[in-house]
C-alpha cells in the first residue's frame, strides 16, 4: 500500500525479542509486530488484514463485501494450515489414486 515505515531488525541474531519494550508490544516475544500510531498489531495475517482494511481500500486490497473479502482471506488462512504440519506428518507430493469404492468427497 506504499506506506512510509521504519523496519527494525529483531529476532535471530538481532535479538530484542525479550526486551521489555518489545514484550510490551507482543507478549509472545515473536515477530512480526507493527505499531501504527499506537495501534499494536502482531501475527502476519492479522497485520495484513489490518493494513488492507485501514489503508488498502482504494488499492483494491480490501472490500466491505464479505463475499469478495473471503476470496482473499481464504488463501491467508489456507497457507499456514497447509504448511505447518506436525513433526509426525509427512507431505505427500503425489497422492495414491483413491479406490473407486471410496467416496469422492467428505
Amino acid at each position: 500500500v506504499g506506506l512510509p515505515h521504519e523496519h527494525i531488525q529483531a529476532g535471530g541474531s538481532h535479538g530484542m525479542l525479550d526486551e521489555a519494550w518489545f514484550r510490551a508490544m507482543n507478549p509472545h516475544g515473536r515477530v512480526p509486530v507493527i505499531d501504527d500510531d499506537g495501534v499494536i498489531v502482531w501475527e502476519s495475517h492479522t497485520i495484513l488484514r489490518y493494513l488492507a482494511a485501514k489503508y488498502g481500500r482504494d488499492a483494491g486490497f480490501w472490500s466491505d463485501d464479505a463475499g469478495d473479502r473471503s476470496q482473499f482471506e481464504r488463501w491467508m488462512d489456507w497457507s499456514p494450515a497447509t504448511s505447518q504440519m506436525l513433526p509426525t506428518e509427512k507431505a505427500v507430493a503425489s497422492p495414491s489414486p483413491r479406490p473407486s469404492s471410496s467416496p469422492s468427497h467428505f
